[in-house]
């Protein structure tokens, strides 16, 4: 607006420029924090590119009632888990081998537990080892009422001594949940790894809705026909534990990037896994060049990453729904960048399923670069809830293996002004 009374001298030049250089390569993530989180994983995948990974998860079990009391003589008639679905990812027709233990070592509410952490569990006595087909969207009937999908696992098929365990529980041991959790610690529970490439799924689950319980149906001396449940609610200590099996089942190409750390390969195609796994490093090794020779002022800086559609066409896995980009603050930690401040619609990250890619804003960040703010202007790039989802995806580089990629490179497109 009013270009045409501004003096040619006073005018200023804007400029697009898109052919910035930038260096991805990806790397192992070392773990990710998973206690209390709003879902809990179990399950067994075989990816075709980054090997088996395994899910399992510990958690305690309260009182529903405290101070309860089994009656005289109570007999175990059975003792089931049920676990309310809240989502998967993988092929739910594959049959895995899922397991349950009693864990033998505090699980405590106020501890930070990450992916990589375990605890010991009786190994020689699992109280439940069943073969089972995930069902994650058929409901379930029981006693002719339809219930949200859920999986059931009777814990007394094996042996009725966890449930024999509860019931003959003293009264001060029932008397609190404190007291009940010091006297049985919780469950872990697991699943064998699946041997299929392109095979098995991770399952999530909401330990904390009311279809998630631990049910003893039991009788005693007086009364048949009794039941009493225990719940997951939201105090219960909980954290999950993922496996990635040291990626010796992953992809060669795969390997020699991340495992062997041959970072040129990441100029092709890099890699971002969640669950504790992968995530990529991105720097713009020549951006200061840019101030070097003249006077820039960044009117916007977009990053966009280009999915591998290649990998999305074989395997066919939904790519995960946002990505995070940070920085490394001067603790080791990661630091939200200057842009995220601004808000997601702002800022980005979100998957464009209609262009099949991700894009950030980030002009505030590259002119603090220019302005020589930044002292590491290194980035990493992250599966956003990556302790929750197990989407994973393949991104490309600069320069795309497949020439017909050529335009969904790796992008940083700068818009600026040069002010004399």
């Amino acid at each position: 607006i009013g270009l045409s009374l501004q003096p040619e001298n006073e005018k200023y030049d804007i400029e697009i420029n898109d052919t910035s250089t930038i260096t991805s390569y990806s790397l192992i993530e070392d773990s990710v924090r998973t206690d209390e989180t709003s879902k809990s994983l179990l399950g067994s995948f075989y990816d075709p590119v980054f090997g088996k990974t395994t899910a399992g998860f510990y958690t305690q079990f309260h009182l529903s009632s405290l101070g309860i009391n089994f009656g005289d003589e109570p007999v175990l008639d059975s003792i089931v888990l049920s676990l309310a679905y809240a989502g998967y990812f993988g092929d739910t027709t594959t049959t895995q081998t899922l397991k349950v233990y009693e864990v033998t070592e505090d699980i405590n509410y106020d501890t930070s537990y990450y992916s990589n952490n375990v605890l010991q569990y009786d190994q020689n006595n699992p109280i439940a080892n069943i073969n089972f087909q995930p069902r994650p969207n058929d409901s379930v009937l029981i006693d002719t009422i339809k219930y949200p999908p859920q999986l059931n696992i009777n814990l007394s098929n094996i042996s009725p001594d966890f449930g024999n365990k509860i019931l003959n529980a003293t009264e001060d041991e029932l008397s609190t949940n404190e007291k009940f959790n010091e006297f049985l610690k919780g469950i872990y529970l697991c699943t064998d790894p699946v041997d299929v490439v392109g095979e098995g799924a991770i399952l999530s689950f909401s330990l904390v809705s009311q279809y998630s319980k631990i049910i003893v149906y039991y009788s005693n001396s007086e009364k048949d026909s009794l039941k009493y449940n225990f719940n997951i609610d939201s105090y219960c200590a909980r954290f999950n534990n993922f496996n990635h099996n040291n990626y010796e089942d992953a992809s060669q190409e795969f390997k020699n990037q991340v495992i062997e750390h041959d970072t040129i390969l990441g100029d092709n195609i890099f890699y971002l896994q969640p669950l504790g796994g992968v995530k990529a490093k991105i720097s713009f090794p020549f951006i200061k060049n840019w101030s070097e020779s003249k006077n820039i002022v960044i009117n916007k800086a977009q990053l966009v990453f280009h999915v591998n559609e290649e990998d999305l066409s074989i395997n066919n896995y939904t790519p995960p729904a946002k990505l995070l980009l940070v920085k490394i603050n001067d603790e080791g930690k990661y630091q939200s960048i200057s842009d995220q401040s601004e808000g997601d619609s702002y800022y980005g990250g979100e998957y464009n399923s209609t262009d099949k890619e991700y894009s950030f804003t980030i002009t505030r960040h590259i002119q603090s670069i220019l302005n020589n703010n930044e002292i590491d202007n290194d980035l990493y790039l992250l599966i956003s809830g990556s302790s929750v989802n197990a989407n994973r995806v393949l991104i490309n580089g600069l320069i795309p293996i497949s020439p017909a990629q050529i335009s969904e490179a790796l992008q940083l497109k700068l818009t600026y002004t040069i002010i004399n």
